[in-house]
């Protein structure tokens, strides 16, 4: 048998990453701080860099590292402005016995021979504190702050399983559980489910001794019904002039000075990006920082479309990033919004489906349809599926289960 040896060409179209567009990529995806640890690694690598903090950068972290309370503190904070009337001796008793974890551990009985007074009293302000954030604060057990976590979202079932069914939720026995309330086996999973979006640690932040400080890329100001977007410079990375004219008789040098340009390139692109994407979301949730107004839908999809990106390039720019607006820190993240068919935010029908349901009879609850009813006299016009969905994602029990008679 003859063999024959044929060589055939081909075309194909490959993207090769280049060491300057993998720098790029991993440089937009960092925050403030990670870009600062990086700065000030090459800083001490290479000669031609270096570094100079700015007074803003300064005041910001100084401001941050004073400002941060201790969990005390904050619960004395919320205390002293709470409109309803409390006893602040009682409530101060309390808040100094909770431990490390914001748990109280003593006993009820305990507490009220301690203050002379009768459990209902100690009762009652007890739970002015567990109204407190974080929530789950001045439980008495990781159950009862699971609980209170439930009651908080609306989450009736979860709360019911917590406070019923714990000795079969620790055994497994699911079965017990769903002939217990009426439910198949799968709705007890979906709910238990539920139960691992609660924090059974919600003050473990207070307990570390070091938290990061969140360090916001912009802050959005608002002057004369106007809104600034005004960079967050924690410092200036420079040029070390003495050097440059050393570059033609070194080689060392040369890549040294290579390396110094990309740095700089790498990170006015990385600022440029972000700047033009926070100026696009700042445009579209105008009203939502001069007026307090519902987010409007704004999808990730959408937002690259609208600057010609590519969706992953928005997504690394916006990942672990944040803005500084009436001096508190929040996502970039959070400014985005999905929308229902109709053109309505997620947002909005879930808070407007909340408020409603805030002020239903509790005799007489609001099946879904009637929620459809409802939401279209406040100009949202949502479907019935729309309703029942977003129901569920507030773990909002059915009009059957919310029934009290």
């Amino acid at each position: 048998m003859t063999q024959f040896l044929q060589q055939n060409q081909t075309m194909k179209q490959t993207h090769i990453l280049t060491h300057k567009n993998q720098q790029a990529l991993k440089i937009l995806k960092m925050d403030s701080r990670e870009l600062l640890e990086l700065i000030s690694e090459c800083v001490q690598q290479n000669p031609f860099l270096d570094f100079h903090p700015s007074a803003q950068g300064d005041d910001y972290l100084l401001q941050n590292a004073i400002q941060r309370p201790s969990l005390q503190e904050d619960l004395y904070m919320q205390l002293h402005t709470l409109r309803e009337p409390y006893d602040e001796a009682i409530c101060a008793y309390l808040i100094e016995s909770l431990d490390e974890h914001g748990f109280l551990s003593g006993s009820v009985s305990a507490y009220c021979e301690d203050l002379q007074i009768d459990e209902e009293t100690l009762l009652g302000q007890l739970r002015i504190l567990q109204g407190f954030e974080p929530c789950g604060v001045a439980a008495r057990s990781i159950r009862e702050a699971l609980i209170l976590q439930c009651r908080k979202t609306r989450n009736t079932m979860g709360e019911q399983i917590l406070s019923e069914y714990a000795q079969e939720l620790a055994e497994g026995d699911l079965a017990a559980i769903a002939g217990g309330m009426q439910l198949s086996v799968r709705e007890v999973k979906e709910v238990i489910a539920s139960l691992r979006t609660c924090n059974p640690d919600p003050c473990a932040a207070y307990a570390k001794e070091h938290v990061e400080t969140i360090l916001p890329e912009v802050e959005i100001c608002v002057q004369d019904q106007q809104l600034q977007i005004v960079p967050m410079r924690y410092g200036a990375t420079l040029v070390q002039e003495q050097y440059v004219q050393a570059i033609e008789q070194n080689e060392q040098l040369k890549a040294y000075f290579r390396e110094a340009n990309l740095l700089f390139e790498t990170l006015n692109r990385r600022n440029a990006t972000l700047l033009l994407i926070m100026n696009e979301l700042v445009s579209i949730q105008k009203h939502h920082f001069l007026f307090g107004d519902e987010l409007q839908s704004c999808t990730l999809q959408q937002l690259a479309d609208q600057l010609g990106l590519h969706v992953s390039t928005v997504s690394r720019a916006l990942q672990h990033k944040y803005y500084l607006f009436h001096g508190e820190c929040y996502p970039i993240r959070s400014l985005l919004c999905t929308a229902t068919a109709q053109g309505d935010s997620s947002d909005a029908v879930q808070r407007a489906i909340t408020e409603i349901l805030r002020h239903e009879d509790p005799s007489h609850p609001f099946s879904d349809q009637q929620l459809v009813i409802k939401l279209r006299t406040m100009d949202i016009s949502v479907s019935r599926r729309t309703v029942t969905k977003y129901r569920k994602l507030l773990h909002i029990p059915s009009s059957t289960h919310r029934k009290h008679t």
